[in-house]
């Protein structure tokens, strides 16, 4: 059931996305790069090419809610896994281990609770949080 659901996201993720989707994308992509490049200028990353430092940061997540959305992880399960990639990007980059644990931490106290998404695998079950 895994492996349909797999499937399924990968098929999804194949269908070419509308313009006003890509420009959309683009647009919150873009957010991120900023954010890098603050983070840089702040002397918590090295200097690099901030798009490219944003893709990793960006596969990290989108990694996580594929697994998510397969039932393969937890919402909790997600985020603790991302966390702990974010934690090794940042820290790759530049940062001080326990000023990225920090920020990580800080981050995850201002989350909200995810809802279920409205297309959810068949099989998904939200755990407690």
């Amino acid at each position: 059931m895994v492996e349909s659901n797999l499937a399924a996201v990968l098929a999804n993720m194949r269908k070419c996305p509308a313009e006003a989707d890509a420009e959309a994308h683009m647009a919150t992509f873009d957010v991120l790069a900023r954010a890098i490049e603050r983070c840089t200028a702040a002397g918590r990353f090295a200097p690099a090419d901030a798009a490219e430092l944003a893709f990793q940061f960006w596969a990290i997540g989108h990694g996580a809610v594929t697994r998510q959305l397969t039932g393969l992880y937890s919402p909790d399960e997600a985020r603790r896994f991302a966390a702990v990639g974010l934690h090794s990007l940042f820290v790759g980059w530049g940062d001080d281990p326990q000023a990225a644990r920090r920020s990580l931490m800080d981050a995850g106290r201002r989350r909200t609770p995810a809802p279920v998404p409205s297309r959810a695998p068949a099989n998904y079950t939200q755990r407690s949080t």
